[in-house]
């Protein structure tokens, strides 16, 4: 037993020394790991919709959820909508805020949707048309999770006169929620987050005024222990945002995204810091830690905060 300790005690004092000697080739070197890299663009694009020649639809009185992509010259992307500034040509057509989220406010309009950061700047083109709720459909029309974990579903609405249409247009917060069996299963009202209670099956339906989902979303409750949890991410760069994944493997192989709930942390906010959502945002270069924990169980993500993408 001793050979086996010695043997993984030696490769843990291998794999931190050579993350010893990238960091201290990237402190050593300056950034001229990165000469060459440079933001070429910024695009914006929607979340849970869709753009027609540039332009996105939605209907008034609705919102709609923006991303920001920052193109590199090496070819790698990174998501910037956290530290970009957003602005809106129109605030009396439609109002963006500090994360991206678009609100209509006119009944009919159009306005330019701007992110900039890091020099660069990118534009898209956001319709707001007066359109009627026709129906709504809830996905995943199954899933399943363990008793105390959660789902998200999430709601489309078609809205249409019978000459134009908004399809598949997210109205996830828009809706309200709603479980036939809360002794199963009990869904948010606002967000559509549904949380395991006893082992079962229960229906999750989305309404919005007259209009009720047109086929009721499954959810199966299973009570399985926990038996370990992953962590996953891409590359951490200062001052951008990276988000961490929480996957959560049960006794008898099932899994399960638990990315929202899942207590986050790291273990220097010096160098990186993390929120509840599992978003880690690059302070300084340096190795860190971050962390996942639920149920008893904790999962881990070790990396080197890089320099700043695009130096």
């Amino acid at each position: 037993m001793k050979i086996n300790k010695d043997k993984k005690l030696l490769g843990a004092i291998l794999g931190f020394s050579a993350i010893v000697v990238i960091l201290v080739l990237v402190h050593g070197c300056g950034i001229s790991s990165y000469e060459g890299k440079k933001l070429t663009s910024v695009s914006i694009d929607p979340v849970k919709n869709t753009a027609v020649a540039g332009t996105v639809t939605i209907a008034a009185q609705t919102v709609q959820q923006f991303k920001a992509t920052g193109h590199y010259s090496d070819s790698t992307t990174t998501d910037l909508s956290q530290s970009v500034t957003w602005n809106t040509s129109n605030a009396s057509v439609a109002t963006v805020s500090a994360t991206g989220l678009a609100t209509a406010v006119a009944s009919s309009g159009t306005c330019t949707i701007t992110a900039t950061g890091q020099g660069m700047a990118g534009t898209t083109q956001l319709a707001i048309k007066s359109l009627p709720l026709q129906t709504i459909t809830v996905t995943p029309g199954a899933a399943s999770t363990n008793i105390g974990m959660t789902v998200q579903f999430n709601a489309s609405g078609l809205f249409s006169d019978g000459t134009e249409t908004i399809a598949s247009q997210d109205i996830t917060t828009l809706v309200s929620w709603s479980s036939t069996t809360t002794s199963v299963a009990t869904v948010d009202l606002h967000s559509g987050v549904a949380t395991g209670v006893a082992a079962g099956t229960t229906s999750i339906s989305a309404h919005m005024g007259l209009v009720t989902s047109t086929t009721p979303a499954t959810l199966t409750v299973s009570n399985l222990a926990l038996d370990s949890i992953a962590v996953t991410g891409g590359a951490i760069h200062v001052g951008s945002v990276t988000q961490m994944t929480a996957t959560a493997t049960f006794v008898g192989g099932s899994t399960a995204d638990i990315t929202s709930q899942a207590a986050w942390s790291s273990s220097n906010p010096a160098i990186a810091t993390v929120d509840n959502t599992g978003k880690v945002t690059g302070v300084t270069t340096g190795l860190v830690t971050i962390s996942a924990s639920a149920g008893g169980k904790t999962g881990s993500f070790d990396t080197l905060v890089m320099a700043p993408a695009g130096h």
